[in-house]
């Protein structure tokens, strides 16, 4: 409703027009239930709630990466789902980020991601298992077998239920990982590993060291504590059975200036305060290599891409919208 009452979304082009929206009654829900109470007029209100939303997604989505110590600048976000584009503008104020990605088939990405996704089935065993710091080779061997023998149970497992779903051994790779903290924290902390053997000594001292350098891309160096040993709580095993990917076609990059056929009109909108006009454009008939300079809306029946004054789009290759 605030994206329409804005100005925003096209009540007239909603899935292409298949579907009118009432902008009147909108405008009439925005004023009545939130607007009029507070003093405000629509625009006010519609202002004051989409900053509080854009805001909430963007502190979710840093919470996501500030919390294992990343660094969101190595990032790209994409932005996808039929309203991520609309809101795109919103939840990146404030966020510095590698790239912000959305593309031209952004509300069909998860079901695109799905049906592209490896089959994969993940298995894991609780274990109480205990690597004292100055653990001996004899020691260590003790307890490479036992992480060993509940991979190897793990994998026995993922044969017979991958078999039943039709795809045979031969088919299968296989990740291996476990969840691992220093002894006496409270919390385990996943860790992969480059190979899913333990047989001695040395596969424990590659364990280790995997640990450590899990546990310093989270915490600084300073924060590590070997003296206190080490304890493995969980072991886990990812089968995958690979399959064909999908070929993202390239394209000929063309001008910077898009095609007079890609416009579509030129529509006011409030924007954080104030009326522009909006330059809009059909997605379908962008190209490779195009450049949208805000204000400007990009409308696609599943889609809306909201690129405010100061901001643009850029367009490569493979069709992928760069958000600058």
């Amino acid at each position: 409703d605030v994206n329409v009452a804005m100005g925003y979304v096209d009540p007239n082009y909603f899935l292409g027009g298949k579907i009118t929206l009432d902008a009147e009654k909108a405008k009439k829900a925005l004023k009545e239930t939130i607007a009029d109470p507070l003093g405000l007029d629509i625009y006010q209100a519609g202002k004051g709630i989409l900053a509080v939303v854009n805001a909430q997604m963007r502190d979710a989505a840093k919470a996501i990466l500030v919390s294992k110590g990343y660094d969101t600048r190595d990032f790209t976000m994409m932005c996808y789902g039929g309203a991520g584009p609309v809101h795109m503008w919103g939840y990146t104020q404030d966020f510095e980020l590698a790239d912000v990605i959305t593309f031209p088939y952004a509300a069909a990405f998860s079901a695109f991601g799905g049906a592209c996704a490896e089959y994969l089935h993940r298995y894991h065993m609780g274990v109480v298992i205990s690597i004292p710091n100055g653990l001996d080779d004899e020691g260590k061997t003790s307890v490479a077998k036992n992480i060993d023998d509940a991979w190897r149970s793990l994998e026995a497992k993922a044969i017979a239920e991958m078999a039943s779903e039709g795809i045979p051994e031969e088919d299968l790779e296989y990740r291996y990982g476990f969840y691992g903290r220093y002894m006496g924290q409270l919390e385990s902390f996943e860790t992969l590993l480059d190979a899913g053997t333990a047989k001695g000594a040395e596969d424990i001292d590659r364990i280790i060291a995997a640990f450590e350098g899990m546990y310093t891309n989270i915490y600084p160096d300073g924060a590590r504590f070997p003296d206190a040993g080490y304890a493995i709580t969980e072991v886990f095993v990812q089968a995958i059975a690979p399959k064909a990917m999908p070929e993202i076609i390239s394209h000929k990059i063309e001008g910077v200036t898009p095609s007079e056929s890609a416009f579509v009109e030129t529509r006011q909108v409030s924007h954080e305060g104030a009326f522009y006009d909006f330059k809009v454009w059909q997605m379908s008939e962008l190209r490779a290599g195009n450049i949208i300079h805000g204000p400007a809306i990009i409308r696609d029946p599943m889609t809306t891409v909201i690129i405010p004054p100061e901001k643009r789009i850029e367009i490569d290759e493979y069709l992928v919208l760069h958000y600058r």
